[in-house]
């Protein structure tokens, strides 16, 4: 997605080894090819080709993180609310996360070495809120909880895991679209979100992140 295509390139910058994981074939394809990194094309939500997209990857070597960054958002009524968002809200920002981490996490357990991170929301920091998109508030939070007792589960097994909240909306071309009432200097530049993974990704044992909450201050221009 938009914040993938920002992510990406900063880890291999960095030196990363990547692998692209996307249900869109052209879109995965042209992105890995212009960083000279790999694309497995693969529906997270379904748990078959979840592990089929990490046998592919560990073909030609152990996985050493896993960065989630597949979501959905919906602004919608508590009472209208049917079946079809539920699926999509929870399947998209959690199932995926669920079998994505369930399918690494043996062989980083298994190495003594990993690190998983996920993206959540302010409407689950702090006191919350999330009054008109209670869906999305209790996918994010379920994220945001399942990532934070997974990393109590693994923190002594040399997994990290971290989460983190943009405290404002992310300044994407599809937010810019969906709310263009809003000044997008007030959002998270998408590329502080790409340097806080790869902060955290690069951390040892002794100083791991578990949070990092980013705000984004009003520019002066």
């Amino acid at each position: 997605g938009e914040l993938g295509r920002v992510v990406a390139p900063v880890f291999k910058r960095a030196g990363a080894d990547l692998v692209l994981v996307d249900w869109r074939r052209e879109d995965v394809e042209a992105l890995a090819r212009g960083l000279g990194a790999r694309a497995v094309v693969a529906d997270l939500r379904d748990t078959s080709e979840t592990e089929r997209a990490v046998r592919e990857t560990v073909s030609t070597g152990p996985i050493a993180g896993l960065v989630h960054l597949v979501g959905a958002f919906a602004k919608h009524a508590a009472w209208e609310a049917d079946d079809g968002l539920y699926d999509r809200l929870v399947d998209l920002n959690l199932r995926t996360l669920f079998n994505a981490v369930r399918a690494v996490l043996p062989g980083m357990i298994q190495a003594g070495n990993g690190f998983i991170a996920g993206i959540a929301t302010n409407l689950v920091w702090g006191q919350g809120s999330g009054a008109g998109m209670t869906l999305y508030a209790a996918a994010k939070g379920a994220v945001a909880h399942y990532l934070a007792a997974l990393e109590k589960e693994v923190r002594g097994l040399g997994v990290r895991v971290t989460v983190v909240y943009p405290l404002s909306s992310i300044d994407t071309p599809l937010n810019r679209q969906a709310t263009p009432e809003i000044d997008p200097e007030t959002w998270i530049d998408p590329l502080e979100v790409a340097a806080s993974l790869l902060f955290a990704a690069t951390r040892g044992p002794r100083g791991a992140l578990l949070e990092i909450p980013l705000v984004a201050a009003r520019s002066t221009k």
